[in-house]
């Protein structure tokens, strides 16, 4: 016969004498590595290869009742756990043992007892669920590879507490649903509150998390988030309710580089005191700005394929990098596309202001991007500030010497184009011309 559209065979048991009262059922049958994954793909993102023999033996305790007891064994199956940077190879003992009660009308199913042992994994728990839908849910341990947690579920609400957990296979960059249809069908409300000693991120580990949220018809309307970075700076981020429908969400951190780093976001920019503040719909609209100050960035490839067009490349020489004393950027989502505007990026060596459109679909990221680039923009800003002289020679534009840019095409190959006459053209005249072709300066 066939057990959830997996072939198994069949033995069943019966006392004529007391018909119905001692049935007694053995089944026994191979699960393959695609059932496996849509069964357990449900709960975490799960890869499997091989095939698991499994056995699974009910005795009835009464009308519609039957106690039950499951063991797999998955020594010639590899299985693998991305998000938590997890891997079981072929010919490795792991074994699963379950037992528990079942109602066949799905009024009751329990786990009373159940363990999952084997190279890098010890799991023990147990789960209750019944006929109104209400789970509760006791994981302890819960060892996976380098996580060493426990959980505890009551209905809506999870707890977690433990010395570690990985989640270094998560890509915040890659969030996106798959699924948008599914995501619309659960609806589910939850809440959690977690505290661990250390979370292994992507690019590295924060120490002393603590964390909470809570999810209302598949929309995360709070979380909380306090850790330490390596160094000793703090990260905190909170997401609260700001009016009907809209959210905010805060970021601050000591050390921008590292906090960025570790989240696995980017790991090219050093120190900095970052505050980013994103205003949420419950829809696919959004905005906010993200302020970075007293900061450097090194290997910046779009930036110094500019600096080689005008001749400036030898600013990006320097081990310490480009310095940055502010960066403000201000972004809108919609969709796929974020839109910048009046971008600003201000140092020593040089300044930068920007505006456009970067489309997020593209795994590659699809840039059209035009602005301005101001050389030793300390010393070049000061000609603006000069009264009446300044405005006239300057215009718009923040210094004497500006070089106009444009950057189109793909991040890893952008096409970047410099207009070599606005360079030596007073601001002024840019917008003069500006007027007359109709082309209205950014600034």
């Amino acid at each position: 016969g066939y057990l959830a559209d997996v072939p198994v065979k069949m033995k069943w048991h019966e006392n004529l004498n007391k018909a119905g009262l001692e049935t007694k059922i053995s089944l026994e049958g191979i699960i393959q590595d695609k059932k496996l994954n849509t069964l357990i793909h449900e709960f975490i993102p799960f890869e499997s290869i091989g095939s698991s023999p499994f056995k699974l033996s009910l005795k009835k305790i009464e009308k519609n009742i039957y106690d039950y007891d499951l063991s797999a064994d998955f020594k010639n199956t590899s299985l693998v756990i991305p998000l938590m940077n997890w891997e079981k190879l072929e010919n490795t003992e792991t074994n699963l043992q379950a037992r528990g009660r079942v109602d066949v009308n799905g009024d009751l199913f329990s786990i009373d007892n159940m363990t999952v042992t084997g190279k890098n994994i010890e799991i023990a728990g147990s789960l209750y669920t019944n006929k109104k839908g209400k789970t509760s849910l006791i994981l302890s341990p819960f060892k996976l590879g380098n996580t060493n947690i426990t959980a505890e579920m009551e209905g809506d609400k999870i707890k977690f507490s433990g010395t570690n957990l990985d989640i270094s296979g998560f890509d915040i960059l890659n969030i996106k649903s798959k699924n948008k249809e599914k995501e619309q069908k659960n609806k589910s409300n939850i809440s959690f509150d977690a505290k661990f000693d250390r979370v292994n991120l992507k690019g590295g580990f924060i120490t002393n998390v603590d964390t909470s949220g809570e999810r209302i018809n598949n929309i995360w309307q709070k979380f909380i988030l306090k850790g330490v970075t390596p160094s000793g700076s703090n990260v905190n981020a909170n997401l609260s309710k700001n009016g009907e429908n809209k959210r905010h969400l805060k970021v601050v951190t000591g050390n921008a580089g590292e906090a960025l780093k570790v989240f696995g976001l980017y790991k090219n920019m050093h120190d900095g005191y970052l505050i980013l503040d994103w205003y949420l719909n419950n829809n696919d609209k959004s905005s906010g700005n993200l302020k970075i100050t007293n900061t450097s960035i090194t290997d910046f490839p779009l930036l110094a394929k500019l600096l080689s067009l005008l001749s400036l490349e030898q600013l990006l020489k320097s081990g310490n990098g480009i310095i940055f004393d502010d960066i403000f950027f201000p972004f809108t989502i919609v969709g796929d596309t974020l839109t910048i505007n009046k971008a600003k990026l201000e140092g020593p060596s040089i300044g930068m202001r920007f505006y456009g459109k970067i489309n997020t679909a593209s795994t590659s990221n699809k840039l059209d991007i035009n602005g301005s680039l101001i050389p030793v923009s300390k010393l070049n800003n000061l000609v603006s500030k000069i009264p009446i002289v300044g405005p006239i020679v300057t215009g718009s534009q923040d210094g004497l010497i500006v070089a106009d840019f444009k950057i189109k095409g793909n991040y890893d190959d952008a096409d970047i184009s410099v207009n070599p006459l606005s360079v030596v053209t007073p601001g002024l005249l840019k917008d003069i011309f500006g007027i007359i072709t109709g082309k209205k300066r950014n600034k």
